[in-house]
């Protein structure tokens, strides 16, 4: 029986591709804040156990082993991202005012571990839509100015400004309250992040602004805009997408294809640069197929989901391992869509704006989620097809076989590499699971 149990429990952890690689020790209670990027291929976390707990910072090697640091000052700190240098790690934060923000930094020597705040800071003015960190180890920001229609983009290393672009937008919309989400290249897109009207999403050399729901003051229909702007020759391009007044639209965008959730119950497909439409079918006929549609942890079956379709406030498009086109849609019901008033913390206002900085809260945001994903093949003839695994899908599916009741759960994604971590419920272990597509089974 012994060899049965064996050999099923490493099937499993074969079909999703799963590790348990760390446990951390953690109060009984649900963990008050756990934030984390993925640098590498390693993983950071920044988390305390209770409110009044200090912050534990540790990193955890893909192999599991896991190095303490302890970095004073930290406490009740917006942290921004931690970059490592050849002498030192960077962990950067952020402090606000009202017109503009401080980037700060604390630094660990790599030797002895000495930490230090740094002497110099950087005061920018405007408001933060976005951050990443690019190929040199440099920190980029994204901001908008009050009262302007410019993204500015920002690059600094070692608290010295590398560089500074502005680019000319032809909508405030940054400005607004409106929810924002920024995309960094190569993550997983949350479902949260996909209900933002306002999206910016990292592509190579640039990013694509996204714009829902506009009301264009000329014909009075609703309006989607995307536009390309490239940070390497400093151009942008806009492309306007109309359809009839008070509809809600949702959009992504992926390899130069637009694609559009309309409210009439259509997922189309079209060329940024032509505006021809390649693809598109019906919602309602979507949702009749096998694929699986998945609320939180419980499977529906075909026939409960048929008129689920009709809900569907967000989309998400992205590729797996095999290059196989992935779209995710369904509903995110949420309590709140609106960015708080000005003035208020600036750790408030950037948990508002769902991704703005690089390490950012894990847990999974409020609110009850139903989605289903597809798959569209791209051989020329664009048809629907049963989803193919992605790491999203094999976390659904580790977490739905498990059936585990979890009091906390976090993840930190990138499109082919996850971290995943849980508290159980009444547990004082908070154990990190590691998901890849290095040994997946196709």
């Amino acid at each position: 029986m012994k060899a049965v149990v064996f050999i099923f429990l490493l099937a499993a952890q074969q079909l999703h591709a799963q590790q348990l690689i760390a446990s951390l020790p953690v109060k009984k209670s649900a963990l008050s804040s756990n934030a984390g990027m993925i640098s590498g291929d390693s993983l950071f976390l920044a988390y305390r156990a209770t409110i009044s707990s200090p912050t534990e910072t540790v990193w955890i090697s893909p192999s599991g082993r896991v190095t303490r640091h302890r970095l004073a000052g930290l406490e009740g700190k917006s942290l921004l991202a931690a970059v490592p240098y050849e002498d030192s790690t960077f962990y950067y934060y952020v402090e606000s005012s009202r017109k503009s923000f401080v980037v700060k930094a604390l630094t660990e020597h790599r030797v002895n571990f000495e930490s230090k705040v740094y002497a110099n800071e950087t005061d920018i003015p405007g408001t933060l839509v976005g951050s990443f960190i690019d190929s040199k180890q440099q920190l980029n920001l994204l901001c908008v100015d009050r009262e302007s229609f410019y993204l500015r983009l920002i690059v600094i290393a070692r608290l010295d400004v590398k560089g500074t672009k502005s680019f000319a937008l032809t909508s405030k919309a940054l400005n607004t309250r409106i929810m924002k989400s920024f995309i960094p290249q190569q993550s997983v897109t949350t479902t949260y992040q996909a209900l933002a009207p306002i999206k910016i999403m990292q592509y190579d050399h640039g990013v694509y602004l996204m714009i829902d729901n506009e009301n264009d003051k000329n014909t009075g229909n609703t309006k989607t805009t995307v536009t390309k702007i490239d940070f390497t020759s400093g151009e942008t391009e806009t492309k306007a997408l109309f359809d009839l007044p008070y509809r809600n639209n949702h959009t992504a965008i992926l390899d130069e294809q637009i694609y559009r959730l309309n409210a009439d119950g259509m997922l189309r497909v079209q060329s940024f640069n032509s505006g021809d439409v390649v693809f598109e079918k019906s919602l309602r006929d979507i949702f009749k197929t096998d694929s699986l549609f998945v609320r939180r942890d419980k499977v529906y079956t075909r026939k409960e989901v048929a008129d689920r379709w009709r809900g569907c406030n967000f989309l998400i498009v992205d590729k797996n391992e095999m290059g196989t086109v992935n779209v995710t849609l369904g509903m995110h019901t949420e309590s709140s869509f609106i960015v708080a008033p000005a003035g208020v913390p600036l750790a408030a206002m950037l948990s508002a704006f769902a991704a703005s900085l690089v390490i950012d809260q894990l847990a999974e945001k409020p609110g009850k989620v139903f989605y289903k994903t597809i798959s569209i093949s791209t051989d020329g003839i664009f048809a629907v097809d049963r989803a193919k695994h992605s790491i999203r899908q094999r976390i659904d599916e580790f977490e739905s076989a498990t059936r585990t009741n979890y009091q906390y759960r976090g993840y930190c994604m990138k499109s082919n590499l996850a971290y995943c971590i849980y508290q159980e419920k009444g547990s004082d272990q908070l154990k990190v699971h590691k998901f890849d597509t290095k040994n997946s089974i196709q």
